[in-house]
């Protein structure tokens, strides 16, 4: 969807900051409150907590109606700060990874999904260890997988992109996971994060079947 907003808001730096990468983007994320509404769709997937803050009457009106949120973390320090002065979490999902994951929760353990204490589903990536996830009552983990690294931009994405997919097609949460990762993993070699050739995705696409 289109909407009237200020020009050039498009323009986006990577940077590195300690053990994880940012971006610095001139964004307007004020522009994202002029969103119509989102209720028409079956699953809503916000990749930043910037982002989903913005867009909170659109997301809240959207899940009353029965639409599936998800928010993905970007690295939105302040925001991950916040998380943990909520006993629920406003979506029905949280992908973090685990930098991610520590900041907003210091008593997370990689060894115990539970240590996510809010209420709402959160899987965490862990790169080369795969991915952990807490949905319900049910914890869930699966190993990463080996391979050769060109450039991790991008990597978040196609992880949420994989297991979003997978659970749109009622696939099961250790299902959705291996998805995710597959996906994650075909995206690590590519260089920028776009996604330049198909068939480096052909087995995570194939897994969806």
């Amino acid at each position: 969807m289109r909407w009237e907003s200020r020009p050039n808001t498009s323009i986006t730096l990577v940077f590195s900051e300690g053990a994880d990468r940012s971006l610095l983007s001139a964004a307007n994320f004020d522009a994202l409150t002029l969103c119509p509404a989102l209720s028409s769709l079956n699953w809503i997937h916000v990749p930043g907590l910037n982002e989903a803050h913005a867009l909170e009457a659109q997301l809240t009106k959207a899940r009353s109606e029965g639409v599936i949120v998800s928010v993905s973390g970007s690295w939105a320090a302040s925001r991950l700060d916040q998380l943990g002065a909520h006993e629920k979490l406003p979506w029905d999902l949280l992908i973090l990874n685990e930098a991610e994951a520590k900041r907003a929760f210091p008593r997370f353990n990689t060894a115990d999904p539970h240590s996510l204490s809010h209420s709402g589903d959160i899987v965490v990536t862990r790169g080369r260890e795969g991915a952990i996830a807490r949905v319900g009552d049910d914890a869930f983990s699966i190993s990463g997988r080996s391979v050769s690294v060109t450039d991790t931009t991008g990597a978040g994405d196609a992880f949420a992109a994989g297991f979003i997919s997978a659970r749109l097609t009622d696939a099961s949460v250790e299902h959705a996971l291996e998805v995710g990762v597959a996906t994650a993993a075909a995206q690590l070699q590519v260089v920028g994060g776009v996604a330049k050739d198909p068939a480096l995705y052909e087995e995570a696409k194939a897994l969806l079947c």
